[in-house]
């Protein structure tokens, strides 16, 4: 390096000042991994507090979404602790006044149904007293045996309307016996009005994932809709295939469904509720599998019910 230096007296210098190449390179890898060094550290210190971040919006928007899984398998007690974030905080407040409120609603209407069918346990009563009163008169026996069922179906419903919407998960039922049960309790009066009832059962129990509370009315929904809604003298099918998976198939030779969306809640051009089939559906998604309603070639409707097979060792109804 040259400096030139001017002195007060007019003298010109020159100053040279020189390093050389051993000392202009010493301490130059240490410096640059000292700064590679840094840079890394901060680099990772910015990753952290990032994940941080992240982490903090991220697990409160995860704890709900689980939380809200919960409460579509029907866990209405589930609650979210309110973090992160305000605006997700204030989302974890209104999803838990929301599952509240829609806790209180379904409690409430599930209050409302046990009531109802309380209410209907006193004129039960004088009805199997007049059935008692009857003697032995011809179809005695039948009117007493009907409100014996009628008694315990409002038993069930009581008790299905007032236990908790989870309880009772993995139960099965052996819907084979069931149906043996049901088609004898429906063949007397499909007798009286001369119809013949074709039934095909496999043996051995089917183990379906439904209650039999939840079964029974699957089954008197079908039966009962072929009782009700087709002319006296139609015949009639019912036959379970053992599977897996368990499949139910009941056809009649009547004049058919007027319309395939019946299976609608409140959908019936026969003078009905329109509960029946969707009840079936209903029962028939809940035991993982799905319904199918038609009108075959030959005339008539036919009803598919599918079913998941269960696993006998499961808690069963």
């Amino acid at each position: 390096v040259y400096v030139p230096v001017v002195a007060g007296a007019g003298v010109e210098l020159v100053v040279r000042g020189w390093v050389g190449p051993e000392r202009l390179t010493r301490n130059v890898a240490a410096a640059w991994s000292a700064l590679a060094l840094l840079a890394v550290v901060l680099i990772g210190l910015s990753a952290w507090l990032a994940d941080r971040l992240g982490r903090s919006m991220v697990q409160p928007i995860e704890e709900l979404a689980a939380a809200a899984d919960e409460v579509g398998k029907g866990a209405l007690s589930v609650s979210v602790e309110p973090a992160g974030p305000r605006e997700i905080r204030a989302v974890g407040a209104a999803f838990n006044r929301l599952v509240r409120r829609v806790g209180d609603l379904v409690a409430s209407e599930r209050e409302e149904v046990a009531d109802l069918s309380h209410r209907l346990r006193t004129p039960l009563a004088a009805l199997r007293l007049d059935a008692e009163a009857l003697g032995a008169v011809d179809g005695a026996e039948e009117v007493r045996a009907d409100s014996a069922y009628l008694e315990r179906a409002v038993d069930s419903l009581i008790y299905e309307a007032r236990r908790p919407i989870r309880e009772g998960g993995g139960r099965i039922t052996d819907l084979n016996g069931l149906l043996r049960a049901r088609t004898a309790f429906w063949e007397p009066l499909a007798a009286d009005q001369d119809r013949v009832a074709d039934i095909d059962l496999p043996q051995g129990p089917v183990w379906v994932a439904a209650s039999d509370s939840d079964l029974e009315a699957l089954i008197d929904a079908l039966l009962g809709n072929i009782i009700a809604h087709t002319p006296e003298g139609s015949n009639f099918s019912v036959e379970l295939k053992g599977g897996p998976p368990p499949i139910l198939v009941i056809a009649d030779d009547g004049p058919g469904f007027p319309r395939l969306d019946v299976v609608d809640r409140g959908a019936s051009e026969g003078g009905g509720s329109g509960l029946g089939l969707d009840i079936v559906r209903r029962t028939a998604v809940q035991a993982g599998g799905g319904l199918e309603i038609g009108n075959p070639p030959g005339g008539g409707a036919k009803v598919t019910v599918r079913f998941k097979s269960a696993d006998s060792s499961t808690s069963r109804s």
